[in-house]
């Protein structure tokens, strides 16, 4: 199928999303390298592979073929381009396949709703988050909240990070029609404000920083 979305966002930045329908070997077909330094892809389940395949296929057509084999894996887990000036990010949950780039850092996540999140909420959400969790739409709420702090991870491009204390999200009235949010990244004496957005696909949730 044709992707899901592709858009410019507010910033410099712009995302695209794909909802993954192809067999393997149309993927494989697509693009004949994931990244210089990843393992070996082959390695994985077919599931992750078809996940690994879209993402990075969704990153070379924003990129460009050319910036994008200069692609490296760092320690983290985070993907470089080498440039001061242009920052990556990808997340999948299959059938969902997402990517992000813009001028600063900056992340995506894209989630399947499904139970995990409802379990472990406790442990990554403040508690006035938490208070603030639609009765009607919990489940989706709840991994908007997920997302935004896997989308500011991905932004601080570091380990270490607390999804409770140091990744925080201001409250907000969910809507199945999306919406703006607002968070802030604290580490150590500093505070860094993010600008990001939410919207529903189907059964997914898909969040992402402003550059």
């Amino acid at each position: 199928m044709p992707k899901a979305l592709e858009r410019d966002i507010n910033g410099g930045g712009c995302i695209a999303v794909w909802q993954i329908t192809e067999p393997l070997d149309w993927w494989q077909r697509q693009l004949s390298f994931v990244a210089a330094n990843e393992p070996p892809i082959e390695a994985l389940s077919e599931r992750r592979q078809l996940e690994r395949w879209a993402s990075r296929w969704l990153l070379c057509h924003l990129l460009g073929e050319e910036a994008y084999q200069k692609i490296q894996k760092a320690e983290t887990g985070n993907l470089l381009t080498g440039r001061p000036d242009l920052f990556v990010s990808i997340s999948h949950s299959y059938p969902w396949a997402a990517a992000w780039i813009g001028p600063k850092p900056g992340g995506i996540d894209i989630q399947v709703c499904g139970e995990t999140m409802e379990r472990i909420a406790p442990r990554i959400l403040r508690p006035e988050e938490l208070a603030s969790i639609s009765t009607a739409y919990k489940r989706q709420h709840l991994y908007v909240y997920w997302g935004a702090k896997e989308a500011l991870y991905k932004a601080y491009s570091r380990r270490g990070l607390d999804f409770r204390k140091n990744l925080l999200v201001v409250p907000f009235s969910f809507s199945m029609n999306g919406g703006p949010l607002e968070a802030l990244l604290q580490v150590e004496d500093s505070n860094q404000p993010f600008e990001l957005s939410y919207e529903l696909l189907e059964d997914a949730v898909l969040v992402y920083t402003h550059p």
